[in-house]
């Protein structure tokens, strides 16, 4: 694990914070995609976009699923395993049911930190 500054890391694991809660609302139909397309890779804007159609494919045809609950983050933990990459183990709560998503962000200098994994288990 490389070092990282508190403060440098604290803004890290928000926005990450920030982007998989956006990511999440995405999915759930609760947020257009074309809000994170700026810090996602074209891979993850892709299978975001993905998920998202086959979410309300699926929520149509049952109609008790038809008014998703909200996502929300429960804990992040991150890890810095090379200078300028943070990837972390995230545990999501829908209701009373979880899931765990595996990401990744790389900071790039023209645009921060961008999104270069988004896995849902």
């Amino acid at each position: 694990m490389v070092p990282i500054d508190r403060r440098a890391r604290g803004e890290a694991e928000r926005w990450a914070r920030h982007i998989v809660q956006a990511a999440l609302e995405v999915v759930a139909g609760m947020r257009p995609s074309s809000q994170l397309v700026r810090w996602l890779s074209p891979t993850v804007y892709a299978d975001l976009r993905r998920r998202t159609h086959l979410l309300a494919l699926a929520t149509h045809r049952e109609p008790e699923r038809a008014h998703p609950v909200r996502a929300r983050l429960q804990s992040l933990h991150a890890t810095y395993p090379v200078p300028g990459v943070l990837e972390a183990a995230v545990h999501v709560r829908h209701g009373h049911r979880s899931r765990a998503l595996a990401v990744r962000f790389e900071q790039r200098a023209e645009r921060g930190w961008v999104c270069t994994a988004l896995d849902f288990a």
